[in-house]
């Protein structure tokens, strides 16, 4: 999965995590896949450790939102892949984002997930409110 994150970033902003896939085609998707909510949930999860207050709680709980739409598309009748893939994950992607030279770079990425994400979010507004946390 690092491998794939590093190829990802060798092309910001262009491309997102983890696979290296022009942002826009992933946008003609009519559906999240299990690995698009995955993402999400650890950039939201990333972003929430890094922030405080109001805003802190906000990216808690699409991180959480994505993390449920991840376990539900996961293939397994209780979740648990997404559960048991999401801490790799974000380990991957803290340790690719401490390995980028340019702080600007890895910036841009973040932000480019960002804007995948919320698209994403709007696809399925409907299923993606619906979840309570």
């Amino acid at each position: 999965m690092k491998k794939t994150f590093c190829a990802a970033l060798a092309f910001l902003p262009l491309m997102t995590m983890p696979v290296a896939v022009d942002a826009n085609e992933r946008l003609g998707q009519n559906d999240v896949t299990y690995v698009e909510a995955l993402e999400c949930s650890t950039v939201f999860t990333l972003l929430s450790t890094e922030s405080a207050g109001q805003t802190a709680a906000d990216y808690e709980e699409l991180a959480a939102r994505w993390l449920v739409i991840a376990m539900r598309r996961d293939g397994t009748p209780d979740g648990s892949l997404a559960d048991a893939e999401f801490i790799p994950m974000m380990e991957d992607l803290v340790d690719v984002l401490n390995d980028v030279p340019d702080p600007a770079a890895a910036d841009r990425f973040i932000d480019d997930m960002i804007g995948f994400c919320e698209a994403k979010e709007a696809e399925i507004a409907g299923e993606f409110y619906s979840i309570r946390v």
